[in-house]
């Protein structure tokens, strides 16, 4: 049976947590309840504060599993052992054993491929026998089958910054989006189908929030906290102001800080029950003190690839400072892809490449930016003043390189099916933005250019640029990466 419509997806995709329970007559289910969970959701910064507390845990001697989302050129790029992607080898080898599964069989006759590849990840981690895993939530929280990792093992959840993401699915206010964020109303698919509450925040774990912009948004997640009786926490200023980081780096550094303080004090603790019966105020005060040496060189070491990167490249002889930064909340699962930049997202963007910029600025930008460019662009216009735009259309023949050397490019069911789709639709829908967002930038006074790729924009910049700013979508700087795989 093939799934028709959104609705009959997400009620499919909820019986995931059944599955994992069976793959393996069980014993995946049950090894996953030895290893420490890091589960970390939110609109902004999980992935950077997945990437802080993995190289923190790692600088502590753990051997870390870390699946994360999306990938810029090869899918196995989101299951990583020790901060590495695994091989192409260890990912087929994998694959190749959950195929063969009736169970994933159903996940993937129904285009469930962000189930799959989070069994994959699951699996890969097991066999690999790491110390802890950290998941990156791909949806909301509530929509993720990453939700239904198995409790037992000492588990931590921090939630990032929350925003306006994903809107058709968690909700149209902050606070319905906190609350998908928070906690997640699920449809389990049995002879009768019936609600019951599942999410990354869950009793027993510790709970920790960055700062939220929204005080709305805070309430909601205290409010998920205070029903699973447990503490909601916040990293101090204290901890914040001594990391040296710029903003949103240095709340996101905190947050992951917090987290592995807080995991490896309960990897020390004998029992649950000892930790409910210890006072715990004065070791809560010390886990909220300033950084330390060994997380401040971990921080620092921290690589996440297209979050706010510089990279110094060579064009027909000259030197060009490219600025690298996605800017964007991706739509990870197939059912729920959100191509929009977001306001908050492209403000902070504008404001840190306006830092960093040398010379006049060039601006290249994915076109697929929906009705709301105007939003979009008045951030790029009026804090970072640059002097030219362009998009570049066929992002799609990049997408259609994806993999094409790696051992994963046959599990093509991994993959969201809008990488699937015909070349030359994809190319029509994209000029088509493309001359939106060429009609908002003439609208803030800048020049706009259209190339066919980025390397024909690199190519044939005006002789004044100094500074290329590309945003907008993990691809156009996936494509980037193409060029450049040394800085990847």
């Amino acid at each position: 049976m093939k799934l028709k419509t959104v609705k009959d997806r997400t009620r499919f995709s909820f019986q995931f947590g059944e599955i994992l329970q069976s793959v393996f007559g069980g014993k995946l289910y049950e090894k996953l309840k030895s290893i420490p969970l890091l589960h970390v959701a939110g609109t902004k910064g999980k992935g950077t504060t997945c990437a802080f507390a993995e190289t923190i845990l790692r600088a502590r001697g753990f051997k870390t599993g870390l699946f994360t989302s999306p990938s810029f050129n090869s899918v196995a790029e989101r299951i990583r052992i020790n901060g590495k992607p695994v091989s192409d080898e260890q990912f087929t080898a994998t694959a190749e054993k959950l195929e063969k599964l009736d169970e994933v069989k159903i996940l993937r006759e129904n285009n469930l491929w962000f189930a799959n590849l989070t069994l994959l990840a699951l699996q890969t981690f097991v066999e690999l026998k790491v110390d802890v895993i950290i998941l990156e939530v791909g949806v909301g929280g509530a929509l993720c089958p990453t939700s239904h990792y198995p409790r037992g093992a000492p588990r931590v959840c921090c939630v990032t910054a929350l925003g306006y993401d994903h809107m058709d699915k968690l909700g149209y206010s902050i606070e319905e989006i906190a609350a998908a964020k928070g906690e997640i109303y699920f449809i389990k698919i049995l002879k009768k189908s019936f609600p019951f509450k599942a999410g990354i925040f869950r009793r027993g774990a510790t709970l920790i929030t960055s700062k939220q912009e929204y005080e709305e948004a805070h309430q909601v997640v205290q409010r998920f906290a205070n029903s699973k009786q447990e503490s909601l926490l916040t990293p101090s200023k204290e901890l914040i102001d001594s990391i040296g980081l710029e903003y949103p780096n240095n709340e996101n550094a905190a947050s992951a800080i917090l987290a592995v303080r807080h995991l490896i004090k309960r990897l020390k603790e004998e029992t649950f029950f000892q930790r409910l019966r210890k006072s715990s105020s004065s070791a809560e005060s010390d886990l909220m003190k300033r950084i330390t040496p060994t997380e401040m060189k971990a921080i620092y070491s921290a690589e996440w690839p297209g979050r706010q990167q510089i990279v110094e490249h060579e064009i027909n002889g000259r030197i060009i400072r490219i600025l690298l930064d996605v800017a964007h909340t991706p739509g990870d699962a197939d059912f729920f892809l959100d191509f929009n930049l977001f306001q908050e997202s492209m403000k902070i963007c504008a404001n840190w490449a306006a830092q960093k910029k040398i010379g006049k600025i060039f601006v290249l930008m994915r076109s697929a930016l929906g009705r709301e460019i105007d939003s979009q662009m008045v951030h790029l216009a009026e804090i970072l003043k640059p002097e030219y735009f362009a998009g570049a259309p066929n992002v799609a023949k990049h997408l259609a390189e994806l993999d094409q050397n790696g051992g994963s490019e046959k599990y093509s069911y991994l993959y969201p099916s809008f990488l699937t789709r015909g070349l030359d639709q994809q190319l029509a829908e994209q000029r088509e933005r493309l001359a939106i967002a060429n009609e908002s930038a003439r609208k803030f006074g800048l020049n706009t250019f259209e190339f066919e790729s980025v390397n024909d924009c690199l190519e044939n910049l005006p002789e004044d640029v100094g500074t290329v700013l590309i945003t907008g979508s993990l691809y156009m700087v996936a494509a980037f990466f193409r060029l450049r795989p040394d800085v990847a």
